[in-house]
């Protein structure tokens, strides 16, 4: 019974090993291969669990070549450890043997254990050929493994060492050519990139042969120029691409830069294939072979033409800033003495029987005068940007002396279209009228040869949503249509734009003061324009609830008698003498400072005399003295009743637009009607803050 018994395990051992043996490199797969030989292990073993350690210095995917991985385990629910240091008594236990059991009543048993809810049974260590471990536990035996069943499992453990060697150098391989073959991809990648790089940059890069020919343009370059790739490619670069004036110079840098072997780096213009110039900033570098022979030149290049221009359109900015300075000044004195003339006529007009016919030529003196002053309000509104000093009026009371003015000694004429009932507006009538002006001299010389401009004016409402850039509400429409010469499309982005002109002479300005004019007043310009048939300009200002005095007839008297006392302060003798006149005209009774020392010392001794000023004038700008709002505080702190009313020559400085912020009761821009004058003194003296008229 023996013998059969021993002969029947004996042909089980041997079937265990055929089919081990059967198992053993059906995959050159590390994980694939352990799977096949490890089940199969476990399932003629009764094992409970099966663990492959490999050492890391193997392993071609693990960074570290210090300690060992574990590759494969089944099941896998039992993993607690994935690596571990090689002094561990995994492996520290088979040095110099081949396998090894240990059972749980062993010291040496739970040094082994790396797995979770693993404490009784029994361990089989077997030794890979030095590579690593295989890790072998069952829960059914309680004594360690026979040295013969051991033997002969280290046996076939020792091919699957083998299988597995093939499998990690099989591996390591696939490693090194995904190594390389990442290198090979990131090398393309890199130079893919530069290429792009090269091609996609806003610079300019181009390489011109030893012989002067083109080698290589960028996509930058090539589109800014105007040419394919395939055309530039053997083209003489100096003959093709550089103005003439510079070839010679440029032949010459080129050769200093080969004969010192250095970069350089300079400012000329290419030239595009329909013949502009294009501003660049270049920086050159020879480029030498191994042996030092030159090879080709490499240039980097910036385009600097809308710099260049900006820059040009700086410096006019800079000069037209003092041109503005000194325009502001020339129009401030020109005010002062604008209110001498402009006074004095007044005042003669209104001493003269209306019979005498002199009246009629100083009325017409007088129209000149005021003319006089919306061309100071202009020259104000170019030298300070133009804060509009705004009046609720009708625009059919100045739109017509408007373009008479500006059409007078033309041959254009014009045609008005303006309904009744025109919503009055908001505006600074000195700002609207130039914006008006402009475009009226605009559109008579888009007609050279002659012929009519029309003037239309209607009522617009804007809803929600509004059709254009504007604030729901009620607006008027100003437009000026001319049949000229039209504007190119390509130009109509551009025409409000600063310095943008396409005639011969002009700033380029006067549609961007029309633009910022008309923008303050919270309202749109618009054009619309085609090429040989015509252009209109379209405004939109905001309609005004206020009230808008009527024409009537000219009345007896241009102001409203009063009596009181009036402080005028101002450094300039004829505007304090005009002021005077008017005030006592208008029956107060004045008291003149030629500065604000002596107008703060007039109205501090008045006020101790117990008979204060009912309003004090004050301006704004004395040179050399106490400026108008320092005066203006000292007052105050006299007395904080004070009433006072700014004046000045500089119709748009801040102060006459938003005089409360400032701390006065009412402005007064130079030159002032007695009329102007009796209206502010009549409302700031009464309580309410007036602005006057322009």
């Amino acid at each position: 019974m023996a013998d059969n018994h021993d002969f029947g395990k004996t042909i089980n051992d041997i079937s265990l090993l055929y089919e081990l043996a059967l198992s053993i490199g059906r995959s050159l797969d590390l994980k694939a291969n352990c799977d096949g030989f490890i089940k199969a292990l476990m399932a003629r073993k009764d094992l409970a669990f099966a663990a492959v350690w490999i050492k890391n210095k193997y392993l071609p995917e693990v960074e570290s070549d210090k300690g060992a991985s574990l590759v494969y385990a089944h099941p896998d629910s039992r993993i607690r450890e994935n690596t571990l240091p090689l002094n561990h008594p995994l492996f520290h236990s088979l040095r110099r043997k081949k396998y090894i059991s240990l059972s749980s009543p062993e010291p040496a048993y739970k040094k082994v254990v790396t797995e979770k809810r693993i404490k009784q049974g029994t361990f089989a260590l077997f030794s890979l050929n030095d590579i690593g471990v295989v890790k072998l536990f069952s829960t059914i035996r309680k004594e360690r493994f026979r040295k013969k069943e051991l033997s002969q499992l280290s046996k076939v453990i020792s091919k699957f060492a083998v299988s597995l060697e093939g499998c990690l150098a099989y591996q390591k391989s696939r490693q090194e050519i995904f190594d390389r073959q990442l290198a090979e991809e990131r090398l393309r990648k890199e130079r893919d990139f530069n290429r792009s790089l090269l091609q996609a940059s806003p610079t300019f890069f181009v390489a011109i042969s030893a012989e002067g020919r083109t080698l290589m343009m960028n996509e930058m370059m090539l589109t800014t120029l105007g040419y394919a790739k395939d055309e530039v490619v053997g083209m003489n670069y100096l003959e093709t691409f550089v103005p003439e004036r510079d070839r010679d110079r440029i032949a010459i840098v080129f050769k200093k830069m080969v004969k010192l072997h250095q970069p350089s780096m300079d400012h000329n213009s290419v030239l595009t294939r329909d013949g502009r110039e294009r501003l660049v900033e270049w920086h050159n570098m020879p480029m030498f072979k191994e042996d030092g022979e030159f090879d080709f030149f490499f240039g980097i290049g910036i385009d600097i033409t809308e710099r260049s221009r900006m820059e040009e359109e700086l410096f006019k900015a800079s000069k037209l800033e003092s041109l503005g300075i000194m325009a502001g000044g020339i129009a401030h004195d020109f005010n002062n003495i604008l209110t001498g003339i402009l006074g004095n006529i007044s005042l003669a007009r209104m001493e003269m029987g209306p019979e005498e016919r002199a009246v009629d030529r100083l009325r017409d003196a007088e129209k000149a005068a005021l003319r006089a002053k919306h061309l100071t309000q202009q020259l104000l509104t170019f030298a300070r940007g133009g804060i509009p000093v705004k009046i609720t009026a009708s625009v059919d009371d100045f739109l017509t002396e408007v373009v008479d003015f500006a059409l007078s000694g033309s041959n254009v004429t014009y045609k008005l279209v303006m309904p009744d009932k025109i919503w009055p507006v908001a505006a600074d009538i000195g700002q609207i009228s130039q914006v008006i002006d402009n475009l009226i001299i605009n559109a008579a010389q888009a007609m050279p040869e002659g012929g009519a401009i029309t003037v239309a004016v209607e009522n617009v409402t804007v809803g929600d949503p509004a059709p254009l850039p504007l604030k729901k509400g009620k607006y008027v429409k100003l437009s000026v249509s001319d049949h000229g010469i039209g504007i190119k499309e390509e130009h109509l982005a551009k025409v409000f734009d600063p310095f943008f002109t396409t005639k011969q002479k002009g700033s380029g300005l006067g549609l961007t003061s029309a633009y910022s004019i008309v923008k303050n007043h919270d309202g749109l310009i618009t054009v619309d324009s085609q090429l040989h048939q015509g252009t209109t300009f379209s405004i939109y200002l905001p309609a005004s609830p206020g009230p808008v005095r009527k024409k009537g007839k000219s009345r007896k008297r241009e102001f409203t008698p009063r009596t009181g006392k009036i402080l005028i302060i101002d450094d300039e003798e004829v505007v304090r003498d005009v002021a005077g006149r008017y005030v006592r005209h208008i029956g107060y009774r004045p008291d003149l400072a030629d500065g604000g020392k002596r107008g703060i010392a007039l109205y501090e001794t008045a006020l101790k005399k117990g008979c204060p000023y009912d309003a004090v004038i004050l301006d704004l700008t004395m040179p050399g003295g106490m400026g108008g709002k320092e005066v203006a505080k000292k007052i105050r702190a006299i007395d904080r009743q004070a009433k006072i009313i700014a004046s000045s020559g500089y119709s748009t400085d801040p102060i006459m637009s938003k005089f409360k912020k400032f701390g006065f009761d009412g402005a007064l821009a130079k030159p002032y009607r007695i009329s102007e004058l009796s209206e502010v003194l009549e409302t700031v003296i009464g309580g309410k803050a007036v602005i006057s008229k322009q």
